[in-house]
């Protein structure tokens, strides 16, 4: 049985079945190949873990391709431990010498892979809390600007500057300040993919979707933190704000 990802890349126009495969026997250094053997089927995709995205598996009959370790699952309403002593007598009286591991759950199993997901939800949490921050501190420091130029505003406003034109320089300005800060936050996201790439499936270097939606989102979040101080100093009456100085 082939995997359907390992189906496509050996026939990419279909008709795996009845052509024929050789694979590794064994799973020790230097194992050698095995005999030629049918393709009797195609079933799909199965993840054996976390990190796995080869997805091209070969699926041999146990009994034509023996190994060292072999695993048997069983279905039931009632609990796994109920059936740990029959399943024992069974192994039992096929091969007494054969050690048969703790009986586990599939939960349980699963349990001791939650690392990745743990880690893949951690992220996404710091991830959001980062674009709340940045988004605090482009508004922060935009408006710390915009008061520190009051004056000018109010100038710029007194001698027949219009309103928009006022939101316009500090948006220009900001998206500047805007431009430098994604480019270097797209160099770092390269460099942390490439960390995570081994530790969690599905990250990719070059996901452009995902660079561009984070550059969307971020450039969105900034403009909109430059524009709101902005309109804010570009609203009030310039006499005032002259009063005031």
């Amino acid at each position: 049985l082939l995997s359907e990802t390992l189906a496509r890349r050996l026939w990419p126009g279909g008709g795996a079945v009845g052509r024929r495969v050789r694979t590794v026997e064994g799973d020790m250094p230097g194992s050698s190949f095995g005999p030629w053997r049918t393709v009797v089927g195609v079933v799909g995709n199965i993840r054996q873990g976390y990190e796995d995205s080869d997805l091209r598996d070969v699926y041999l009959p146990f009994l034509q391709a023996p190994g060292r370790f072999a695993s048997v699952h069983i279905r039931t309403a009632r609990s796994p431990l109920f059936w740990d002593q029959s399943v024992r007598t069974a192994v039992a009286q096929l091969d007494p010498y054969v050690f048969v591991s703790p009986v586990a759950t599939i939960v349980s199993e699963d349990r001791q892979r939650a690392g990745t997901r743990f880690l893949t939800s951690m992220l996404s949490g710091f991830a959001g809390f980062a674009a709340l921050l940045a988004m605090l501190g482009i508004y922060g420091v935009t408006s710390y600007a915009a008061q520190q130029r009051e004056r000018e505003v109010a100038v710029r406003l007194a001698v027949g500057a219009s309103r928009r034109a006022i939101i316009r320089l500090f948006l220009k300005d900001g998206a500047r300040v805007l431009g430098v800060g994604v480019a270097l936050g797209l160099a770092g996201a390269f460099w942390a993919a490439k960390i995570l790439e081994s530790q969690v499936y599905g990250v990719q270097s070059f996901d452009v979707a995902t660079r561009v939606g984070a550059c969307v989102l971020m450039i969105s979040i900034g403009l909109f933190a430059v524009w709101w101080p902005a309109r804010r100093a570009a609203m009030q009456d310039p006499l005032l704000a002259l009063k005031e100085q």
